[in-house]
Parts: structure tokens; C-alpha cells; sequence
């Protein structure tokens, strides 16, 4: 059984996710082996409007490392990577690191979706092994400030002696 966790995602900014993968007895599981070009397992995560839908509004993939969520627009990044530390800038057994960029998330419409996270075994007596991580609830959230240089309003003085109202 999954583990269940609620997300917020605020809509048009960097999005990052860092999960552990643990064993029984509180040890981190080695999720890529010998050789980073042919890991141990590879693992998906879905974000969908519904449950029962069978179309993802956004997959990531560690293998190969990459995000795909219905555009091919430039620039777009994010996937999931197995054994890295928080930061990203290094190696830690059983670290999962999954990240997307603000093109992402601004493709995402506000409100609830849902997610999981699955591992699957890739060689030996782990493969076609597969777990559910985790899943849950993704809250899209809407952001407040929007194209800037159409909406500000530009505030000047009147050069009235009364004391200078805005107009």
C-alpha cells in the first residue's frame, strides 16, 4: 500500500518534489547500482484532472529524464531523478529528486488533480518489480500576478495646489 500526500503546486513557478526510499529497517535502497546508463529501476510519476483518467496532463520519467505535458513548446524541463541528494548536486542512495520548470506548471489548469509515483524494476530479480511510491492530491494553484505590462495601472500627480491627487 502507498503512502498518501497531498501536494500544492503554484501555477508558473519551478516545482520540486524530494522523496526517500527506505526499507523496513529505516536504510536507503539503492535505486540505480553499478552504472547510472542502466539503473535498477526507473520511475513515472502522473498528474491527471481525474482518477480514473488514462491521459496524464503531465508525465515525468527518469528514464530518460524528462517531463512531457501536452506541449512541445521550448524550453521545458523537469523529469525525475533516481539517487540525488535534495539539491541535485549530488549522488544519495535512495533519493528521488523530481522537478519541473514554470512552463509546466502554466500549463496546468488551477484547481485539483491527482498524482502517483511508481518504481519499476529494470534488471534481474527486481524486473518488471513495480510499487506505488506515493499518491494524493495536487493542488493547482492560480497566481495572482498576471502579464504585468498589460495590467499595471500608471499612477500620476495632479498638478492641482491642493495637494496633489492621484488620478
Amino acid at each position: 500500500m502507498s503512502a498518501e500526500y497531498n501536494l500544492i503546486l503554484n501555477r508558473n513557478e519551478n516545482f520540486t518534489l524530494y522523496l526517500e526510499y527506505l526499507d523496513e529497517s529505516g536504510s536507503a535502497i539503492d535505486l540505480v547500482g553499478n552504472t547510472a546508463s542502466d539503473p535498477l529501476y526507473y520511475a513515472k510519476m502522473m498528474i491527471k484532472p481525474y482518477k480514473k483518467d488514462t491521459q496524464a496532463v503531465v508525465l515525468l520519467k527518469s528514464d530518460p529524464f524528462e517531463v512531457l505535458c501536452g506541449t512541445t513548446q521550448a524550453g521545458i524541463s523537469g523529469g525525475i531523478k533516481l539517487n540525488r541528494n535534495f539539491g541535485n548536486t549530488g549522488g544519495y542512495t535512495g533519493g528521488i529528486f523530481i522537478t519541473v520548470n514554470p512552463l509546466v506548471t502554466m500549463t496546468m489548469s488551477p484547481g485539483k488533480s491527482f498524482y502517483d509515483i511508481f518504481l519499476v524494476g529494470r534488471t534481474g530479480d527486481i524486473k518488471g518489480f513495480s510499487t506505488k511510491l506515493l499518491e494524493g492530491s495536487v493542488d493547482v494553484v492560480q497566481e495572482i500576478t498576471t502579464n504585468i505590462e498589460d495590467q499595471f495601472r500608471a499612477f500620476s500627480f495632479n498638478d492641482e495646489i491642493d495637494g496633489g491627487a492621484f488620478t
